[in-house]
């Protein structure tokens, strides 16, 4: 069973979904439940979860985006960035030019 995520912000196809809880099942479907209340097992990431294209995401991008995540003095402005990185860079699964062979790739991103 795949772990679900809990975190102040998720970013998956250029939305923003604020306080969700995020999961991959078998088939690597995304879902994304508003946080409703807490769930045992749910892991908490103080900062931003990304949803990512496996095939364009590089090690590069993920240090980019830790950077963005941790040097960022408010959360706001760091969902911000990295919601625009993602868009400059093509990582959102959607921006994928062959969905068929791609699947998402659970980004967490910690402010500490």
């Amino acid at each position: 069973m795949q772990p679900k995520y809990l975190a102040h912000a998720v970013l998956h196809n250029e939305k923003i979904w604020r306080t969700s809880i995020i999961s991959l099942d078998a088939d690597n479907d995304v879902s994304i439940d508003r946080f409703i209340q807490e769930v045992p097992g749910t892991v908490f990431v103080s900062g931003i979860i990304c949803v990512c294209n496996s095939e364009r995401l590089t090690e590069a991008h993920r240090k980019q985006l830790a950077h963005i995540v941790t040097s960022a003095k408010l959360i706001e402005t760091a969902i911000r960035k990295a919601n625009k990185y993602m868009s400059a860079n093509s990582l959102y699964m959607q921006q994928a030019e062959n969905q068929q062979s791609s699947s998402p790739v659970i980004l967490p991103l910690s402010r500490k």
